[in-house]
């Protein structure tokens, strides 16, 4: 079943597009990036009642959204580049890297809905942006 879902991302109907991919990840960590600063800078009145509702149980969310989704994400990634490295591969292409660097900004953006921590958003996204700069670098 890996070796399918390896096999996937080495088509090159789907590498043809790859700067669209880099573009279209770069799209979500802007807007991400966006969103959070105008949270932060310009509180819509709205939001406050969510964030207050959600205050209670944050600490929970953070913990889980570090501890159980963005943390594992390193050890993910060597395990696919061993994957592709056992195979016939050298580089793990780079579909592959974007999708599993997207989700990390999903869930700052998770967090500035839920909780409206500004500090755990943007560590949230220096740590998406470093993992993919490294993954591009060491593929």
């Amino acid at each position: 079943m890996s070796t399918i879902i390896l096999q996937f991302f080495e088509n090159k109907t789907i590498n043809k597009y790859n700067k669209y991919w880099i573009s279209g990840v770069a799209v979500i960590y802007f807007l991400v990036i966006f969103n959070t600063l105008y949270w932060y800078f310009s509180p819509f009145p709205l939001l406050e009642t969510v964030f207050q509702e959600f205050r209670q149980h944050s600490l929970i969310i953070q913990e889980l959204i570090i501890i159980f989704i963005a943390l594992p994400m390193i050890p993910g990634f060597i395990v696919v580049k061993k994957a592709y490295n056992k195979l016939r591969l050298k580089k793990v292409p780079i579909p592959a890297i974007l999708m599993i660097s997207t989700p990390i900004p999903l869930f700052a953006f998770v967090n500035n809905c839920l909780t409206g921590n500004f500090l755990l958003s943007m560590i949230l996204l220096i740590y998406g942006v470093l993992f993919s700069l490294l993954a591009f670098r060491f593929r």
